[in-house]
């Protein structure tokens, strides 16, 4: 996926789910719509850039390093960027997207009628407190 594609995404609707459509592979199965939504559309943001911030044990990353901090508040921006064009491209549907930032990664997935999101707010206020996770509504205006 491209540095434009994170910025502004397409999405693809398949077998009733929503998909990252530069990151859709060809035989996906949604047995479950809103795990294979959360588990498919994920961006690893390390991946695009060059970095040193690999350690050999756990947390596995060091988070003091500067493409480290660029990658994770690119993965924030990101964050509301996507909720705002998921708001926009799909106006009746409730989504969820998501920062992690211990690896910073952004994903999302659909809310279907009274289904419990993937992440729950009351999980995780320790690291939304820290901006570790950051959980956006497309219901809520961010």
């Amino acid at each position: 996926m491209s540095i434009a594609a994170l910025l502004w995404p397409e999405f693809a609707v398949v077998k009733g789910c929503v998909f990252l459509k530069q990151a859709l592979r060809p035989s996906i199965e949604a047995v479950f719509p809103s795990r294979t939504e959360f588990d498919e559309n994920h961006v690893h943001l390390l991946d695009y850039f060059n970095h040193g911030a690999h350690l050999r044990r756990e947390p596995f990353f060091d988070s003091r390093r500067r493409d480290f901090i660029a990658a994770s508040n690119l993965g924030r921006m990101l964050c509301f960027m996507w909720a705002h064009e998921l708001r926009q491209d799909f106006p009746r549907w409730h989504f969820r997207v998501y920062f992690h930032g211990f690896e910073p990664i952004v994903r999302f997935h659909r809310i279907r009628g009274r289904e419990e999101p993937i992440m729950r707010e009351r999980d995780w206020k320790k690291e939304i407190r820290s901006g570790e996770i950051l959980i956006l509504d497309t219901r809520k205006q961010a």
